[in-house]
């Protein structure tokens, strides 16, 4: 490792003085980095055991450590003069700053999956391997302040973001007693959602873009990683994030994310209380689709009367058809439902409700009176003469007032088509 540096240093001291040789001093560079990993390799070598896992976290702090080293050097360099250093501009030393991030950044990701690996010995720099991921999330969120490119800006937020998050999920794998956290978890995420959107990034140095849009997905995140602990206190709250979120860009969208979890709350109450029918389940889910067909901003356009015609009906569809197929045999659900729909239609003025009304409360009473008939083979008679006087008083009246039953049923469907 000393032959390696001296060499490194050597080629440096030569590279610098012809811009022809600068090829030698990239090789110099990277000879320098791997000088440092040749006597940090050999000093691990001396020792015996240890895990696996604590020797790629040790290799991953010599990649921050220099990653830090040559950032700092660019920055203090930039700041003293504009001329290059052994040749190399400041844009290439931040290249190669980036370049042991990138490598300290797989390290560690190596190092926890090889710490979360049963079958591994376990590490004992947990700590360490926790700093260090820290570390890398911070370089990367150093860099994206004052970056006059907005994208690469934008990214390295992303990234910093990621590491972050990704840092808390690697220590909960490790130290368990963050698993308490667990119930509330989301609660907290809202809490730094909330901070991350809020703040005045801009004047901090940042673009507030990438912070914001990485505080949408924060509360969800974190409502998925703890899926099996969550409480309902933080299903709501969440749902309250995102109502605010949607009131706060004047964005109605976002509130289908509250309704979704404001499902969920409603399902676990459904089976804290021990209510099997699969039509309790179903319902949330119909009205959330009528919910999307009333108020999402498209849809509300004049040319996209159809498309919520069409939603209408699959949502009151849904509710409609699971209670006429969960209880076709006393039929009660499945009346009460379509006459209830029946009658929003008409006080409404929308089609779908009165169309999936009718149907469902047609099919009921049909299949109930073939289901009579079968068991009382009397009613058969009795019924068929009853529609038949019906029928024939129906047909005499129609011909008596042809004119205006026709005249009646234009009317009708004229009116309807200006229905919702």
């Amino acid at each position: 490792g000393l032959l390696t540096l001296g060499a490194a240093l050597t080629g440096i001291g030569v590279g610098r003085r012809q811009q022809e040789l600068k090829p030698l001093t990239y090789l110099s560079v990277a000879g320098i980095s791997a000088a440092w990993y040749e006597l940090v390799i050999y000093q691990m070598l001396q020792a015996e055991g240890g895990a696996l896992a604590d020797a790629f976290t040790v290799l991953a702090g010599v990649a921050v450590a220099i990653a830090f080293i040559y950032r700092g050097l660019a920055w203090f360099w930039q700041l003293r003069t504009d001329e290059p250093l052994w040749s190399l501009s400041v844009a290439e030393i931040k290249a190669t700053a980036h370049l042991h991030w990138v490598i300290g950044s797989i390290l560690m990701v190596i190092a926890g999956a090889m710490a979360t690996n049963t079958t591994e010995s376990e590490p004992h720099l947990t700590g360490i391997a926790i700093t260090l991921c820290l570390l890398l999330s911070t370089y990367a969120l150093g860099q994206g302040r004052h970056n006059p490119v907005r994208h690469a800006a934008s990214l390295w937020v992303y990234i910093g973001v990621i590491e972050m998050v990704a840092t808390y999920f690697y220590a909960r794998l490790i130290w368990t007693e963050l698993n308490a956290l667990d119930e509330w978890l989301a609660i907290l995420a809202c809490g730094l959602a909330y901070v991350m959107y809020e703040l005045p990034w801009e004047s901090l140095g940042w673009q507030k873009t990438p912070w914001q849009r990485s505080s949408l997905w924060l509360p969800t995140l974190a409502v998925l990683a703890t899926a099996t602990a969550i409480s309902d206190a933080s299903l709501i709250i969440v749902a309250g994030f995102y109502a605010w979120i949607a009131q706060r860009g004047a964005n109605i969208r976002w509130t289908y994310i509250s309704v979704a979890f404001i499902d969920w709350v409603i399902m676990k109450q459904f089976s804290a209380l021990q209510l099997n029918d699969l039509l309790w389940y179903i319902t949330p889910f119909g009205l959330s689709v009528l919910y999307i067909a009333q108020f999402d901003p498209a849809l509300k356009q004049p040319e996209e009367k159809q498309m919520r015609h069409y939603l209408r009906i699959i949502g009151s569809g849904f509710i409609g058809g699971a209670a006429l197929f969960l209880h076709y045999d006393t039929g009660f659900i499945p009346a009460i439902l379509g006459i209830i729909a029946i009658f929003a239609g008409l006080s409404l003025r929308i089609r779908a409700f009165l169309y999936v009304g009718t149907a469902t409360f047609l099919i009921t009473a049909f299949y109930q009176l073939v289901v009579l008939i079968f068991r009382y083979s009397f009613v058969k008679w009795v019924l068929g003469l009853i529609s038949g006087i019906i029928f024939i008083g129906m047909a005499a009246n129609f011909e008596t007032r042809r004119e205006q039953i026709t005249s009646a049923l234009h009317n009708s469907r004229a009116e309807l088509t200006d229905w919702e």
